[in-house]
């Protein structure tokens, strides 16, 4: 099957690009062909294609950035596909609706990421949720990672049919992680591990202030744009940046627990590596997070705006071997099902049944 992809940000650091990238690695291993339209890249793909596009920074997000269609007339842009799946609703995600549509093809979308999330502007907020409703309404067929992610989207008025497929991991790596290794390598023992993007949606200073309140050690594995502040507001953090995925494993394996302090997320992938590699964690309680840790039995939860909570059931998980001891065979269970090459299969059968007619 030729399987085209559209993802407006493939280089940066964040869980779309990852989410990208594994999955068009998987299909290509199992026989697509797959081509990839996003920014201009130095990336090396394993087994699939890019097609570089210029990238912009989003006025209302440099976080982001964007291509504008515009600037790269379609003509002049290769396509071969029998299926869209676009990662984006902004940019490059038009691009895709657009190929999609004049060439006859079937559109999978997948909602990444809610309209507040890109603009950080509250009265801007109803007006992107108008745009996201047009876009995903044009979709053949909507890929959500969960399903509180799917009622979200319903809420604001997408009426395209939905297919729940996990952004996955790989299960039988993260859980061979060596924790000896990334201590021999990096020097020290036990640590509250934040592997998520330092960016404000994600509150990585939350985790900071508490590990520094309880004194307890830290360390990040990411990057972002609250780096800088964070470095210089807590010198006593371990930042380590991106870490290749052989060290990420065996910094998941050597953590004595996982903090995610998100104020949104589309399903918080990390939560499910931590637990393949036998890692207990704590995590905002989230919808789409309510799904699979449950608050006691096999893991911690805090009220997204419960900073308090979160203080006290962080130390309480830190100190308590027991309570640990508990929650990691439950948590290795709830993330062996999302395992990556089911997930891959799942969405086979979406673009199976849409280029078949059977939708």
């Amino acid at each position: 099957m030729r399987i085209a992809f559209f993802s407006d940000v493939f280089d940066q650091l964040t869980g779309v690009s990852t989410h990208v990238q594994n999955f068009a690695e998987l299909l290509a291993e199992r026989g697509h062909d797959v081509t990839l339209y996003t920014q201009k890249t130095p990336y090396k793909p394993q087994g699939y294609k890019i097609v570089g596009l210029r990238g912009m920074p989003f006025f209302l997000n440099k976080e982001y950035k964007f291509v504008l269609p515009k600037f790269f007339p379609q003509y002049r842009i290769p396509f071969d596909a029998d299926v869209v799946h676009a990662h984006t609703p902004y940019s490059v995600g038009l691009l895709g609706l657009w190929m999609a549509r004049r060439h006859g093809k079937p559109l999978v979308t997948t909602t990444h990421t809610a309209a507040k999330n890109m603009t950080k502007r509250r009265r801007l907020e109803r007006l992107a949720w108008r745009y996201l409703r047009w876009f995903y309404n044009k979709s053949d067929r909507v890929i959500c990672q969960t399903r509180a992610t799917e009622e979200v989207f319903r809420q604001h008025g997408v009426r395209s049919p939905v297919t729940i497929v996990s952004a996955g991991i790989d299960y039988d790596f993260y859980s061979k992680g060596n924790a000896g290794l990334f201590r021999k390598k990096y020097g020290f023992g036990e640590f509250v591990l934040s592997s998520c993007r330092l960016s404000h949606e994600k509150r990585p200073e939350w985790i900071m202030k508490a590990c520094a309140e309880l004194n307890l050690p830290v360390v990040l594995t990411s990057d972002g744009p609250l780096r800088e502040r964070l470095e210089r507001d807590y010198p006593n953090a371990r930042f380590l940046g991106k870490l290749s995925l052989e060290d990420l494993r065996n910094c998941y394996a050597s953590a004595r627990l996982l903090a995610l302090t998100s104020a949104e997320e589309s399903e918080g992938i990390a939560i499910h590596e931590a637990r393949a590699a036998g890692t207990p964690v704590i995590a905002s309680a989230l919808p789409c997070v309510r799904e699979f840790v449950h608050d006691g039995i096999d893991g911690f939860t805090f009220p997204v705006g419960d900073y308090g909570e979160f203080k006290a059931k962080l130390g309480k998980l830190w100190s308590d071997a027991r309570l640990r001891k508990k929650f990691v065979p439950l948590g290795r269970k709830e993330a062996a099902s999302r395992d990556l090459k089911a997930c891959v299969k799942k969405l086979e059968g979406v673009y199976g049944e849409l280029c078949s007619g059977r939708s």
